[in-house]
């Protein structure tokens, strides 16, 4: 499966915010397992894909199934 960007749709910036964290804040070093990110990147992918911001192109494989039926 390949993406292929689209252009944005919209002409409004959208512009994302934080604060920094404190100076004393402390990381692990060690990732943590993070169960949820598959569905989060389906979703997300799912989302973009939907609103026309990405178009998801099929696999050389699927390309060639579809020409032979």
């Amino acid at each position: 499966m390949a993406t292929q960007l689209g252009e944005a749709k919209s002409s409004t910036e959208l512009v994302i915010s934080w604060e920094a964290l404190p100076a004393d804040f402390h990381l692990e070093d060690e990732p943590v397992e993070n169960t949820g990110q598959p569905l989060l990147a389906g979703t997300l992918r799912e989302s973009l894909e939907i609103s026309g911001f990405i178009r998801i192109l099929p696999t050389r494989k699927q390309a060639l199934r579809v020409k032979a039926t």
